[in-house]
């Protein structure tokens, strides 16, 4: 069942713009704004090399990062979210929450959040950031949009949860454990401290390999907390006994039509989001019956196959030609970052399933 692709919203997208000195722009009237595309591409293109080479200069290039990643942020939060909200709804909060957006940025995971969640009336967000220029720009954009949210400047690290114990529902830490030193792990166990019972954690992280290999070191030496996304287990990550492989999320989107403008003479692909994340929980179990696909499905002669997560085990999933039936052709749509059911399936070892005709697979998510 394919999802829909998600789309930023036409007034952030406007907000985004007016900050920019864009407003207005369209593909006719390029010539106007020349002079302000020409500067901010030369600053994208600085701002996405330094960041392959590990280097965060976001700061120093506010408008770049505003212009590119932002939007992306805001949408990867949607995504993570609605699928939480789909596998683990009914274990969640439905009167008032609030939310601790640490290391916030702009607001993307505060504006993110807040769009999936517009079911909940009394929902409260404080964003904290180490730079001023990200603070008065995530007031303004937080104002604009009439979100509940407070915002102070501060540094994130370990002591700066010990003043939150117990006190919010949800925490996300989106796009900073890379720029944060000392110990992660560390920081992650205290930030599990400032959550309620029931509570969420969501960490999200672009899927460059060295932070993505992070996040899976850090969820497999994990000892508090239930790990409920993208897997469902608190046992080490079996993708780490390969050295070549890493998890990561790569989603569709609407890119916004400002974003493919400015990438004109950039030439950078920008259809699809990549990311990994990770979501753990205080006080909510696991759902495991409800798996993960971590590969693609690859069409061989005779057969279909995929890999799945479960337990810690890293398996191979096997359908024949000859076995495809009605109760699992949903095999032929999945796609790496679903989450399904299977029931019936012959286990062939450990590490080796088979897909029968009367296999049943069914999609979640």
């Amino acid at each position: 069942m394919p999802e829909s692709i998600l789309q930023l919203s036409r007034t952030v997208e406007e907000l985004i713009l007016k900050a920019l000195g864009l407003e207005g722009i369209d593909k006719d009237n390029l010539n106007i704004y020349q002079n302000r595309i020409d500067s901010l591409r030369k600053e994208m293109a600085i701002l996405a090399q330094k960041f392959i080479e590990q280097e965060f200069i976001e700061s120093k290039l506010p408008d770049a990062y505003l212009a590119l990643n932002f939007p992306a942020n805001i949408i990867k939060t949607e995504w993570v979210v609605g699928k939480l909200k789909k596998i683990y709804g009914d274990s969640l909060p439905h009167q008032a929450l609030n939310v601790l957006d640490a290391g916030c940025g702009e607001g993307a995971g505060t504006i993110g959040i807040f769009n999936s969640l517009k079911d909940i009336k009394d929902i409260n967000f404080l964003g904290v950031d180490a730079s001023t220029a990200m603070i008065n720009r995530y007031r303004k954009f937080t104002q604009s949009l009439e979100i509940n949210a407070k915002s102070s400047v501060e540094n994130i690290d370990k002591s700066f949860f010990k003043k939150f114990q117990s006190q919010y529902d949800i925490i996300i830490l989106s796009n900073i454990l890379g720029e944060i030193s000392g110990n992660k792990l560390n920081l992650i166990k205290s930030a599990l401290t400032s959550l309620h019972s029931p509570g969420i954690l969501i960490i999200i992280e672009p899927a460059l390999k060295f932070n993505a290999r992070s996040l899976m070191e850090i969820k497999s030496k994990l000892k508090i907390g239930n790990v409920i996304l993208p897997c469902n287990h608190n046992s080490p990550c079996p993708l780490l006994k390969k050295k070549h492989e890493w998890c990561y999320q790569s989603i569709p989107w609407v890119v916004p039509q400002y974003l493919e403008l400015l990438n004109r003479k950039l030439f950078r692909d920008l259809r699809y989001l990549k990311f990994s994340y990770l979501i753990i929980a205080k006080s909510i179990e696991t759902k495991p019956k409800i798996i993960p696909v971590i590969s693609p499905v690859w069409e061989e002669k005779g057969r279909k196959r995929f890999f799945i997560c479960l337990n810690g085990k890293r398996i191979e999933c096997i359908r024949s030609n000859k076995d495809e039936s009605d109760e699992n052709r949903v095999l032929d749509s999945i796609i790496k970052g679903d989450h399904i059911q299977l029931d019936n399936f012959l286990k062939r070892t450990e590490e080796s399933y088979l897909v029968l005709k009367e296999t049943k697979i069914k999609m979640v998510c």
